[in-house]
């Protein structure tokens, strides 16, 4: 009987300033939904290894007490069997959001190009800033952005609908409708070059900013 195939992911989590930090590391099946390991990082040097079945999309989530949560995603469908995040996890604390006006993008967001409807993989991601927005009580605006491609009114539309589509599957979930505001930027606030398809993929962005 052969083995089950499986994948390793390995990377590293820290704060602002790279500093490493101890935090625990949610591994879930993007198609389902469902939590399928947790890990956590080795608080001396922010190192985590996670080993998990192959052929599937991932989303990771590290989480810490006091800190806004960072995701992302692996796709492990193809016959990559071993990753290495080429960055570490950034988490920034909520205070020093506030205090430093940070947006943080929710990276575990999917829609379809060129529309605003929430695919069903984002749920998971949204779920859990829900129970931490009314949790701590926070107040926050959700900024949507956009890349170059496509006609500059156009895509000021499809920002701000993306941004109103979290907000409105936040209030679903319970949070409170006067502490969330949507904004749409279009193509104005480009975090990379929209020469390459890998910026235009972070210009697409949906970004959380705390609000005071």
């Amino acid at each position: 009987i052969s083995p089950d195939k499986v994948a390793t992911i390995s990377g590293k989590v820290t704060d602002t300033k790279d500093v490493p930090l101890d935090a625990e590391i949610l591994w879930e099946d993007l198609s389902t939904g469902k939590v399928v390991q947790t890990t956590r990082s080795n608080p001396a040097t922010g190192e985590f290894f996670a080993v998990l079945p192959e052929r599937k999309r991932y989303g990771y989530t590290a989480r810490k007490p006091g800190y806004f949560p960072q995701s992302g995603n692996v796709d492990m469908r193809t016959e990559l069997s071993e990753v290495r995040l080429p960055e570490p996890i950034r988490l920034s604390t909520i205070e020093n959001m506030k205090a430093e006006d940070i947006s943080l993008p929710l990276n575990n967001l999917f829609f379809e190009t060129a529309k605003y409807e929430l695919q069903s993989e984002s749920f998971s991601e949204l779920n859990r800033l829900a129970e931490l927005l009314q949790s701590e009580g926070l107040s926050i605006e959700v900024h949507g952005h956009t890349d170059n491609v496509g006609n500059d009114a156009g895509n000021l539309i499809l920002s701000e609908n993306r941004a109103k589509s979290v907000r409105t599957y936040l209030i679903s979930r319970g949070c409170n409708a006067g502490k969330i505001t949507a904004k749409g930027f279009g193509k104005t606030k480009p975090k990379a070059t929209n020469e390459t398809e890998a910026g235009r993929a972070l210009n697409r962005r949906v970004e959380i900013r705390m609000v005071r």
